[in-house]
Order: C-alpha cells, then sequence, then structure tokens
C-alpha cells in the first residue's frame, strides 16, 4: 500500500467478526428505529454546527476541535447504524449509542483533526469542487427524485435504489439461502460506502484533501 493511499485522513473500519444470521436482517428495519430517531436530531445538529464550521474556517482557518469531534462523532454514529442496517448488514451485533470511538465494535470511523483549513476553499468545496463525486455516489446511494406539475395539483418524489441497496440485496438474499455473506460483494458494498463517507466529510469541510476516486485502499 503506498503512502498517499495511506494518507487519506477519512477512514471507515468494518468487519465480518460478528456476521449476520440468516434472517436478522428481515427485521433491522424496525430495530434500527430508536436510532433513526436519534440520527434525525443529530443530523439536525450536525448541520448547525455545519454552518458555524463553516464562518469559523472562513474567518480563523480552523475548524473548532469540539464542534470537529461532534460532527465526526455524527459520522461515526450514523455509519455504524449504516453497517448494522441496510447499507451493509454485516453485523447483528447492534450498534452503541456513542458518538465516540469503540474498538469493540465491528464498524466505526476515523477523520484526522487538521491543524489549518484553506479559507478559499471553504467556500467552494462542498458545493462546485464536489460535484464530481455526488454524481458518483448518487448512483451508489440512490437519486432522489422530485417533480412538481405546473397546475400544483400534483407533486411527487422518490428515492431510486443505488448500487449499494442492490448489492446489500442480493448479499442478504445469498445470507438467507446460504448462510454466509458473500466476501466480494462486502468487499464492494465497503468500497462504496468509504467513497461516500469520504465525500460527505469532504464537503463536511473536515479536510481540504481531495476525496481519491477509488473504491479500495489496497
Amino acid at each position: 500500500m503506498s503512502e498517499e493511499k495511506l494518507a487519506y485522513p477519512v477512514n471507515i473500519r468494518g468487519d465480518l467478526s460478528s456476521p449476520p444470521s440468516r434472517g436478522w436482517w428481515l427485521l433491522k428495519w424496525l430495530l434500527g428505529i430508536p436510532h433513526y430517531v436519534v440520527l434525525f436530531f443529530l443530523a439536525i445538529a450536525f448541520a448547525v454546527v455545519w454552518v458555524i464550521s463553516l464562518f469559523a474556517i472562513l474567518f480563523t482557518g480552523k475548524y473548532p476541535k469540539g464542534l470537529f469531534d461532534f460532527n465526526v462523532g455524527v459520522l461515526r454514529w450514523g455509519w455504524r447504524v449504516s453497517f448494522y442496517s441496510y447499507s451493509a448488514l454485516a453485523t447483528d451485533k447492534y450498534p452503541p449509542h456513542s458518538l465516540n470511538p469503540d474498538p469493540n465494535y465491528p464498524a466505526d470511523l476515523e477523520v484526522e483533526y487538521p491543524e489549518k483549513l484553506s479559507r478559499g476553499l471553504v467556500l467552494v468545496k462542498w458545493w462546485l469542487l464536489a460535484i464530481p463525486h455526488y454524481l458518483i455516489i448518487s448512483i451508489f446511494e440512490g437519486l432522489y427524485r422530485y417533480s412538481y406539475q405546473i397546475s400544483g395539483t400534483n407533486m411527487k418524489s422518490e428515492w431510486g435504489i443505488g448500487l449499494i441497496g442492490i448489492m446489500v440485496l442480493i448479499s442478504a438474499i445469498v445470507l438467507l439461502f446460504n448462510g454466509k455473506y458473500p466476501g466480494s460483494l462486502f468487499k464492494l458494498v465497503m468500497g462504496m460506502n468509504r467513497w461516500s463517507i469520504r465525500v460527505w466529510a469532504y464537503s463536511s469541510l473536515m479536510t481540504d484533501k481531495y476525496p481519491p476516486f477509488r473504491l479500495w485502499d489496497e
């Protein structure tokens, strides 16, 4: 593995150390509800912190450490729930209700704290510079579509399933009948999740280093 690949400051961990059972994934939409509720409110706080940090970086060139740790914690919490539920279905171990790292849980996320951030990039990286990545991860995660009829009588919104969802569904069906999570599909799912999370961390102003166009670091 090259030094350049090792150097990217946003990384996720996901291990099949606690492999899922055959049919438990059918109930995870229900079991995940407490986490979804908490994550809804955390997402609101995340957005507020993002706005505050944007102005902090613009005027000081620094991301306040406490705010940084909070938003990294929100990403970490979300990744653990995603790994448990329908972005991976790779463990039956229930995610901890915590923003902090947990080496005992099979999924985790780390973002290296930047001592200095560009004041100029903060104005463009989260929208303009990230557009190529947004196009790619919209394929991974699914594309949201909204339509509105001019008469105002018909509004419609829908979320199309992405490659991650398709791969996880195939894995779940194989798991249901075979009792094993396909290793090659797990690697692909992890790669797409890693790519997406790095883009979200970049657009969340946590690093100036542009996300790599790759699924794997090895």
